[in-house]
């Protein structure tokens, strides 16, 4: 049984109303706008990352909505994944000011989240010291090793906690072989020499290395990551986002998916 496996999940289409603000310090400036859900006319506040905006292309909304759906499949609490929908008519609204070709250049599909609000920190120091984090740290980290995810560390934790949960955020980076100028891993279950460079550059490896690993069922639960899931998951895709980028991911994820003991095996060995 998954979510998404099953056919069970189902993205919004939000049609943008107005921005509210720019998130200066992330790395790609996403957008804080307040829009409306195209299906049920509910309104909220999400976060838009354009398309053409830093780090983002095509590929990157490819990697963050398949993240965010792995995530989802996985239970491991993230934002609402959303596709946002830039119209012409809504850029030409922000036309005199200096993000207007961005958001020009963005018209069509967008990932996004829900926006979660200020009931949510920033990741610090202090959260180590609480014990309910320990599972939610140690899943964080098998989560990115599995996703490739080049994105979460000492300078960028891309994560909010809240209520005795971390929630996942920014994945444009995740599946960080496909950006490699030769990649040749025919054995991606294995842990090589680059994927451990990268598990070591984590935000939680010093902090994880040497305790007991204790995956919940975690890693049990990436076997429901498999062609279902991925059939399921591309019939979501905006068809702008399909290239041969999903192909090698699609691919990695499938052999990696079929050999879990060993990718298990792996992640007790790098944290021994």
């Amino acid at each position: 049984m998954g979510i998404i496996r099953d056919g069970n999940m189902k993205v919004k289409k939000i049609s943008p109303l107005s921005i509210r603000d720019i998130f200066d310090t992330s790395q790609n400036r996403p957008f804080l706008i307040q829009g409306v859900d195209s299906e049920t006319g509910d309104i909220g506040y999400y976060v838009l990352k354009p398309t053409v905006g830093l780090r983002m292309y095509s590929g990157a909304a490819l990697k963050e909505l398949l993240s965010s759906f792995i995530a989802i499949e996985l239970e491991i609490p993230i934002p609402e994944p959303v596709v946002i929908i830039i119209t012409r008519e809504f850029a030409e609204l922000y036309r005199d000011e200096s993000y207007y070709q961005i958001l020009s250049d963005s018209i069509g599909s967008n990932f996004g989240t829900l926006y979660l609000d200020s009931g949510y920190s920033t990741w610090m120091e202090a959260h180590y010291h609480n014990k309910l984090l320990f599972q939610a740290i140690q899943k964080t980290f098998v989560f990115d090793t599995f996703i490739d995810n080049a994105d979460r560390n000492n300078f960028r934790p891309n994560m909010l906690v809240g209520h005795d949960e971390i929630y996942l955020i920014d994945h444009e980076l995740a599946f960080s072989f496909t950006n490699a100028i030769l990649y040749n891993n025919p054995t991606p279950w294995m842990l090589n020499e680059n994927d451990c460079t990268l598990a070591q550059q984590h935000l939680f490896y010093y902090f994880l290395k040497g305790k007991q690993f204790i995956s919940d069922n975690l890693i049990q639960k990436m076997s429901n990551i498999d062609e279902q899931f991925l059939d399921n998951f591309e019939q979501h895709l905006p068809h702008l986002w399909r290239n041969e980028v999903f192909d090698k991911i699609k691919n990695f994820i499938l052999l990696r998916t079929a050999n879990l003991g060993e990718f298990r095996n792996e992640i007790e060995r790098l944290l021994l």
